[in-house]
């Protein structure tokens, strides 16, 4: 843990011997691909949020990779119409994850999520959630139709 907290803290202390004062967001910005994966996997929260932001597909599988990363975060993650498929991929294969409803609620609901992921979601969520995926616009056909038929077999 005492490593997690050196990356974001190395990054501090650069700069202070530079005499910079920069924020975290300005010094992102300077940082090389393996740079920016190192943080990713070590940082704080901070950091991981800001890089979860990143268009490069490793670095954002190196954010859901961080040791230190919450289910809150995870499930913002889940939520986000920004992150690669990818992404949605390999937070759907962590178990400890999907035994969070709102995870599994975001993921669910997430157009980017692949579909096959989605639709074995819909039978786990509440019905008023799957109600909602069935009138949805934002998620496949496919999805929709599952939330459907999940409702008419529960008869509601």
């Amino acid at each position: 843990m005492e490593d997690q907290d050196n990356a974001s803290k190395d990054v501090k202390k650069e700069n202070e011997a530079n005499g910079e004062s920069q924020s975290l967001f300005q010094q992102v910005q300077r940082m090389s691909v393996t740079e920016k994966a190192m943080l990713a996997r070590k940082g704080d929260k901070e950091a991981r949020t800001l890089l979860i932001r990143d268009s490069n597909k490793t670095i954002q599988l190196a954010v859901i990779g961080n040791d230190r990363i919450t289910e809150e975060e995870v499930a913002a993650i889940a939520n986000s119409k920004s992150v690669e498929e990818e992404v949605l991929r390999r937070v759907a294969t962590k178990r400890e994850w999907m035994k969070v409803h709102g995870i599994r609620a975001a993921l669910a609901k997430n157009p980017k999520t692949p579909v096959n992921i989605a639709v074995k979601l819909v039978p786990t969520l509440m019905l008023e959630e799957v109600k909602k995926i069935a009138k949805s616009k934002n998620v496949s056909s496919t999805v929709a139709q599952a939330a459907r038929r999940h409702i008419v077999s529960k008869g509601a």
